[in-house]
């Protein structure tokens, strides 16, 4: 599910549910309305490339996952997780739960 939030000073965020309802990604805040359209449109072509997903691994040892768009921009980020393959089952949510939004 995606859930698309206004901050409190005004900027657009999206976020992205899994079907339990977890948060499995937020987006950046973006200051524009047309840059925010621009990359929920393209949510669609992200979702089908495996090079917009850059895993990383945090200094203690947790593992989180950020969304590019297809200039390599960061768009997201997940939340931490405790295991590698813990972060590659979010990923695979986040792409399940993209294709249902989308």
């Amino acid at each position: 599910m995606l859930k698309i939030n206004q901050t409190d000073s005004g900027k657009l965020q999206f976020e992205v549910f899994s079907s339990n309802g977890g948060l499995l990604m937020k987006s950046i805040e973006f200051d524009s309305k047309s840059d925010f359209d621009t990359i929920v449109q393209k949510l669609d072509s992200i979702k089908n490339s495996s090079l917009s997903i850059e895993r990383k691994t945090m200094l203690g040892g947790q593992f989180v996952f950020h969304l590019k768009d297809t200039n390599s921009r960061m768009v997201g980020q997940s939340g931490t997780y405790s295991s590698e393959a813990g972060m590659e089952n979010g990923i695979n949510n986040l792409l399940q739960n993209l294709i249902k939004a989308t």
